[in-house]
């Protein structure tokens, strides 16, 4: 007989198979009520998309449905964009649901939903300026990962809270990261449920793999990039991932791949001006990050 943990994370697997759609933040709702009326560029629809995980994976799986018929897989929000036309658009955002204010502005120990939305975005962010600076060319693929990178921790949150609740004191309580709560409360972590999500969703294999893989791991193909990412995010203040601990990054990984201290100087310096764009759009993420400690586990 399956005991309470196994219960559990077979009912998590049945959510992330079935998973279309979870709430997005008040202003994100309101910029996606501009999608389908003709008032805004293809830019800037693409841009308003392209802010949301879930938003970007429901058009991406569209385009790529055999109802398109067409002959590659498109991994580009723009591009996509461009193909679908505003009628379509607008049907796939006609029931994007939403944060309540209260939930926005809800803390628990040191776990909110619009810090992780903005740490989110942020990730995504310096994950394609990091690629871009290292390789010399774009790859929408690490923008993607960057969107998705804490994907689980919110499919937990929003389909398990009691659990959630549960995973977020046992980390404050017994000061463990909060992957490590994880993995005794559900008896999984959240980059294994978001490795689940990119399977099931039929995302790219290096993609998929890249999400179950970071926060610290970092020795699949490019997941050092989303781990550096999300570091460069939470340390300019685009939210957190919700963790009282920094996961290090594998020993050596930066040198391995040609990063200098002054790479990351410059690295800080463009994503200063990629987020104060940002922050124009979207506003300021105010939460108050606690200081972090470096995760050992």
């Amino acid at each position: 007989m399956a005991n309470n943990k196994e219960i559990l994370r077979m009912n998590i697997e049945r959510v992330v198979k079935n998973l279309n759609g979870i709430p997005v933040p008040g202003h994100v709702h309101q910029a996606i009520k501009q999608v389908g009326t003709h008032n805004g560029s293809i830019l800037d629809i693409s841009r308003i998309i392209e802010s949301d995980a879930m938003l970007t994976i429901r058009v991406l799986r569209s385009i790529n449905s055999a109802a398109y018929g067409l002959p590659r897989k498109i991994a580009n929000i723009h591009e996509a964009v461009a193909l679908m036309g505003f009628r379509q658009l607008r049907e796939l955002c006609s029931d994007v649901s939403v944060y309540t204010p209260q939930q926005e502005e809800e803390v628990r120990y040191g776990y909110n939903r619009m810090a992780i939305w903005y740490h989110s975005l942020g990730t995504a962010v310096a994950a394609k300026l990091i690629n871009e600076q290292i390789t010399g060319r774009s790859d929408p693929t690490m923008y993607i990962a960057g969107l998705l990178s804490n994907i689980g921790r919110v499919v937990l949150d929003t389909f398990f809270p009691e659990q959630f609740q549960a995973a977020l004191k046992l980390a404050f309580d017994e000061e463990l990261s909060l992957r490590h709560a994880e993995r005794r409360i559900f008896g999984v972590s959240s980059e294994t449920i978001a490795y689940w999500a990119a399977c099931g969703w039929e995302l790219s294999e290096p993609l998929s793999d890249m999400l179950n893989d970071h926060y610290g791991k970092g020795s699949v193909g490019n997941s050092w990039v989303i781990d550096l990412a999300g570091l460069l995010a939470e340390s300019l203040g685009m939210g957190t991932n919700g963790s009282r601990f920094y996961a290090p990054l594998k020993p050596g990984i930066l040198r391995k791949n040609g990063i200098t201290k002054h790479t990351t100087e410059g690295f800080v310096e463009m994503l200063d001006d990629a987020y104060h764009d940002l922050r124009s759009i979207y506003g300021n993420n105010e939460q108050n990050n606690p200081e972090k400690q470096v995760s050992h586990d």
